[in-house]
């Protein structure tokens, strides 16, 4: 949490135009008049068709929902020992910088829900969007709750977020995205195809990605805690060539649905990755 709040204030600059400048009011639906509700605000077509009083609410086009995405799942728990304690894993990472986010949304006056993919531990997997800091500090502390295992199923979970999420809504998926991207690309495309605003926060770890480990070495699958042997030497290069496609195949699906991939290297000074996320800066 003090984390978080150090990096909102020192790159406090919003992702979207004030919430008090320029409104433009949407329309959402009707709600019963209660004494006290300006008179202004009844709906008297409304009135003549239902016999009832009724009054309009409406929304400024510069509110949005923000829906936090976080990938839970046990390859999150991949780690860099040198690191401080919540910057050492992929995971702790990735909760650093949605906190942020929503600490930063939450001032601007925006809703901000939260879908936990995977993991054990928290209270709830779904917290729809709201505005209060007492929602915010609830989505921190599960966030804090949970205990990276198992899969995330990205297909799956972006496939279910459908039915939650509105239009005028901001997606930050936080993942290391280790599921086949041909697997999970449909689900993001078909999101973006409610003219969802997606930007994602592709974290990972380098010295992962670069095999930097001993030439002798038995690999662990966070996920399924299988364990192989592996000769280093023997497989770099061609682990080099299916990273490099891996990459490639992250950035075409990103950019098939619109959405800015920020990749997030844990090894990066944590300040850099939120301002190019705050900034919408690939």
């Amino acid at each position: 949490m003090v984390k978080s709040r150090q990096l909102v204030s020192g790159h406090y600059n919003g992702m979207h135009r004030s919430p008090r400048a320029a409104r433009s009011i949407e329309f959402i639906d009707h709600k019963p008049y209660v004494p006290g509700d300006p008179i202004k605000d009844i709906d008297w077509r409304a009135v003549a068709r239902t016999e009832k009083l009724l009054i309009r609410r409406q929304q400024a086009e510069t509110d949005l929902n923000c829906i936090i995405a976080l990938d839970a799942s046990g390859d999150m728990d991949t780690a860099d020992g040198s690191l401080p304690v919540l910057e050492n894993s992929k995971f702790g990472r990735a909760i650093t910088l949605a906190s942020s986010l929503a600490i930063m949304m939450q001032r601007s006056g925006d809703r901000v829900g939260l879908l936990i993919l995977g993991g054990q531990g928290f209270k709830n997997a779904w917290l729809p969007p709201r505005s209060s800091r007492s929602h915010i500090s609830m989505m921190i502390a599960n966030m804090a709750a949970t205990q990276p295992v198992g899969e995330a199923d990205l297909k799956n979970a972006l496939k279910g977020l459908s039915q939650h999420i509105k239009s005028r809504t901001v997606l930050f998926l936080f993942s290391d995205l280790m599921e086949e991207p041909e697997s999970w690309g449909p689900s993001l495309r078909a999101l973006a195809s409610k003219k969802i605003d997606i930007r994602i926060g592709h974290v990972f770890s380098e010295k992962e990605m670069a095999l930097d480990i001993p030439q002798n070495a038995m690999c662990v699958s966070q996920e399924h805690g299988q364990e192989a042997p592996i000769e280093v030497e023997a497989v770099k290069e061609r682990f080099e060539i299916i990273v490099s496609d891996y990459f490639d195949e992250v950035g075409r699906w990103s950019a098939s649905c619109g959405a800015i991939c920020h990749r997030l290297p844990i090894e990066e000074n944590i300040a850099d990755g939120f301002l190019r996320m705050v900034r919408g800066v690939p």
